[in-house]
C-alpha cells in the first residue's frame, strides 16, 4: 500500500505541472476566499484586544467603588473575597479617620509635614503590582508613598518618615506617633492625592485612636477598646478580570450597595466584541460553504474529465487506495499553497493597514490587525480540513472504476 502511496504522490505532482494552469486557478481561486477573511479576523482581534489591553492597562478600572458608608463586618469581607470574581478586597475605616500627618526631619532641625489619605492594601494590591517594596532594616512600618506626596515632601525610597496621629481628648491635644519607611513610590497615574498605601492594621489602629482608645500595639494611650463587633465603613475592590466587573457590580447593587464602576465601558467592549465575532462568523461560513461548493465541483469535473486516465492505472495494476490518495495529495498541495498566498497577502494588508491607519492604532494602543500563532494554526487546520473534504467528495467514484473502463471508450 505504502508503494501505491508514494506512487500517486509522484503522479498527483506531475499532474499539477502538466495541468498547471488549473492547479494555478486552484490556488488563486482558494487564496481569494481565505485572504479577507484573515484580514478581517485580525482586524477584529486586533480591535478587540486593543480595546481591552487599554482597559487592563489602567488596574483603576477593575476597581468597584462603594458610594457612602456602610457598616461590614469581617464575614462580610470574608464571604466577598471567596467570590471567584473578586481580585482584591480589603476593609476601609471612616474616611474622617484616614488621615496621617506625614513628618520629615530636615537637617535644619525643622520638619516638613503633610497631612495624607490613608488607603489600605496587601498582596495582590492591582494598584501597586509591578512595584518593587523594600523592607526596612529596622522595626519601621513599611508603606508605600504617592507620588504626589513624595513630591510635595521631597521623598526618596528608603527614606525614613514619620507619621503622626492626632486626637482632642478631655480638653487635651493627644498625639500617635508611628515610625514609617517608604519602602516604594506609587507611580504617578495611580492616583492625584497625598496618600500612603499601609496596611489595614494601621487604619484600625488610627481610627481606634480618634474614637478615643488606646492601641497598645503602637504604644498610644487610652482606654482599652471594648471587645465588640468591629464594622468597616467601606471598602477597596477589585475586580478578578474585566468579565468580572459586570458581575461584582450586579453582586452589589443586588445587595442593596450604591456602587461605581466600569461595568458600563466593560458592556459596550463585550458588545463590540460580540457584534464583530457574528458578523465574522456570518460571513465565514457563507465564505466556506461558497468554496467548498466551488472546490467540490471543480475537482469533480477534473476528475471526470480524467477518468479513462485513471481506469487505465486500475489496468496497471494500482489498487483504489491510490487511486483516491491522488486528489486528496492535489487539495492538500492545494489548500497549503493557498494558504501560503492568504497569510502572505494578510502580512502585506496588516503593514498597509497598519500605516494608513496609524492615528486609530495609537488610539487604542497596539496593532490593529493581530494573528496569532494558534489563529494561524486553526485557520489552516480548517482550511485543510475542507479541501480534503472537498476532495473526499468529488473523488467519491475513482474506487468504483472499472479497469476495463478505458479499454471500452478507446
Amino acid at each position: 500500500m505504502l508503494l501505491n502511496l508514494r506512487i500517486a504522490f509522484g503522479l498527483c505532482v506531475r499532474d499539477m505541472l502538466v495541468d498547471w494552469r488549473m492547479s494555478l486557478c486552484f490556488i488563486l481561486g482558494l487564496t481569494a476566499v481565505l485572504a479577507p477573511l484573515i484580514i478581517m479576523f485580525g482586524l477584529k482581534t486586533g480591535l478587540v484586544d486593543g480595546l481591552r489591553d487599554r482597559l487592563l492597562s489602567d488596574p483603576r478600572n477593575l476597581e468597584i467603588v462603594i458610594v457612602g458608608s456602610g457598616q461590614f463586618d469581617a464575614d462580610w469581607f470574608k464571604a466577598l473575597a471567596a467570590r471567584p470574581d473578586v481580585g482584591f478586597v480589603k476593609p476601609k475605616t471612616r474616611a474622617i479617620a484616614a488621615t496621617i500627618t506625614v513628618t520629615v526631619p530636615r537637617e535644619s532641625g525643622l520638619q516638613s509635614a503633610e497631612v495624607a489619605d490613608l488607603i489600605p492594601t496587601g498582596i495582590g494590591d492591582p494598584l501597586l503590582e509591578g512595584i518593587t517594596v523594600e523592607k526596612p532594616s529596622d522595626d519601621r512600618l513599611a508603606v508605600v508613598v504617592s507620588a504626589r506626596l513624595a513630591e510635595m515632601l521631597n521623598l526618596t525610597l528608603g527614606e525614613e518618615i514619620g507619621g503622626v496621629v492626632t486626637r482632642q481628648r478631655g480638653g487635651r491635644r493627644e498625639l500617635g506617633p508611628v515610625d514609617l519607611s517608604v519602602s516604594a513610590i506609587a507611580p504617578a497615574g495611580l492616583t492625584t492625592r497625598a496618600a500612603i498605601f499601609v496596611p489595614v492594621s494601621l487604619m484600625e489602629a488610627t481610627e481606634s485612636f480618634r474614637d478615643g482608645y488606646g492601641v497598645p500595639a503602637f504604644g498610644w494611650e487610652g482606654p482599652d477598646r471594648p471587645s465588640e463587633r468591629i464594622y468597616y465603613a467601606g471598602a477597596r475592590i477589585y475586580a478578578k478580570d474585566l468579565a468580572s466587573v459586570t458581575t461584582l457590580h450586579s453582586h452589589l447593587t443586588d445587595a442593596g450597595l450604591s456602587v461605581r464602576s466600569k461595568a458600563s465601558e466593560v458592556d459596550g467592549l463585550n458588545s463590540f466584541a460580540e457584534s464583530l465575532t457574528g458578523g465574522f462568523l456570518i460571513i465565514a461560513f457563507f465564505s466556506v460553504i461558497g468554496f467548498l461548493v466551488s472546490l467540490t465541483a471543480s475537482l469533480w469535473s477534473n476528475f471526470e474529465r480524467k477518468r479513462q486516465a485513471t481506469s487505465f492505472l486500475r489496468l496497471i495494476g494500482m489498487r483504489a487506495v491510490g487511486l483516491i490518495a491522488i486528489p486528496i495529495y492535489q487539495a492538500v498541495i492545494i489548500a497549503t499553497a493557498g494558504f501560503a498566498g492568504a497569510l502572505a497577502t494578510f502580512f502585506g494588508a496588516a503593514i498597509v493597514i497598519e500605516t494608513v491607519f496609524a492615528d486609530i492604532g495609537a488610539s487604542v494602543e497596539g496593532d490593529l490587525v493581530v494573528l496569532k500563532a494558534m489563529d494561524i494554526s486553526i485557520f489552516f487546520a480548517v482550511t485543510l480540513g475542507i479541501s480534503v473534504l472537498a476532495s473526499a467528495v468529488s473523488s467519491y467514484g475513482l474506487s468504483n472504476i472499472s479497469p476495463a473502463e478505458g479499454l471500452r471508450e478507446r
